[in-house]
């Protein structure tokens, strides 16, 4: 369980981190500067494809349990 406990937290990095880059993003959107909005919304994309990632595996090592 300590296991997926250190993924979950893992899972909660990767969504501040987006949220962070999501954050940056509109700046530059407001600013219109369509450059560093593009890089920094991939970035937010980057990161929660990693949490995606890691619910994956936190499932599947869930499954171990039943």
């Amino acid at each position: 369980m300590t296991k997926i406990k250190h993924m979950i937290d893992e899972i909660c990095e990767e969504i501040e981190g987006a949220k962070g880059y999501a954050e940056r993003y509109l700046e530059y959107r407001a600013e219109q500067d369509s450059t560093w909005a593009g890089r920094f919304k991939a970035m937010a994309e980057d990161e929660l494809k990693h949490a995606g990632y890691l619910h994956e595996l936190a499932v599947a090592e869930s499954r171990k349990f039943k």
